[in-house]
């Protein structure tokens, strides 16, 4: 299959991940800013996982504002079970779900989230404004 034919259909939720490792505050600390971490991502069958991107993160570029072409690879932690499609980039092999994934290719986390119903927007955008009330 080629590159376009695999991302046709999928740019919305490309651009939802994007966006979404984006929306982390950025805090201004002693020595450089430091951008938060969000919350999971919810999919529509339950499952969860985290998707995170910073210049402090397992991904590509290892950058807060990677410009126009967005992140390449993504770091994952602590899905909420198992799935064989990342298993490859576990920091720790022997606990799945108690480990990050670093630099995981971005087609693989729309594939995966693609694979558990897709992103439950509106579950993950609930999760994202309650944890900023906490902030």
């Amino acid at each position: 299959m080629s590159a376009d034919k695999f991302w046709e259909g999928r740019m919305n939720t490309v651009e939802y991940i994007q966006n979404h490792v984006r929306s982390g505050k950025v805090i201004y600390g002693i020595r450089r800013p430091y951008r938060m971490p969000v919350p999971a991502i919810t999919c529509k069958d339950g499952f969860k996982v985290s998707v995170q991107a910073s210049d402090m993160h397992y991904c590509f570029p290892r950058v807060n504002n990677p410009g126009q072409y967005g992140y390449l690879t993504f770091e994952l932690g602590y899905p909420s079970r198992e799935d064989d499609r990342i298993a490859q980039y576990a920091e720790d092999s022997t606990d799945l779900t108690n480990t990050v994934y670093g630099n995981v290719p971005a087609y693989v986390v729309v594939g995966l989230l693609e694979d558990h119903g897709g992103i439950d927007t509106e579950k993950t955008e609930h999760d994202l404004h309650e944890e900023y009330k906490r902030r």
